[in-house]
């Protein structure tokens, strides 16, 4: 795939590109998203904002979450984590 998309540059002027890659991303998202069975439909997002304690929020509602059975996943400035998985953030 990359050495196609290599050959196709090399062989279009880079204003046609430009124009089209727009679109290329936009049927390369629906074609994931149809592949995958459109897996955001099943998500629930928890935004938080703010200017302070925002990590503590996360990890606190990330823990009432897990709790009540819900499967998780969190990002803060504390750490990475997908379910049982977690890394620090460095």
């Amino acid at each position: 795939m990359d050495k196609l998309l290599a050959k196709i540059k090399q062989l279009l002027p880079k204003s046609l590109l430009r124009i089209t890659q727009p679109v290329y991303h936009y049927i390369l998202a629906i074609a994931g998203a149809i592949l995958y069975g459109f897996p955001s439909q099943h998500l629930k997002v928890v935004v938080v904002t703010g200017t302070k304690g925002k990590s503590s929020v996360v990890e606190l509602t990330n823990a009432i979450l897990e709790e009540a059975g819900y499967k998780t996943a969190s990002l803060s400035t504390i750490r990475f984590k997908i379910g049982n998985n977690s890394k620090p953030n460095l």
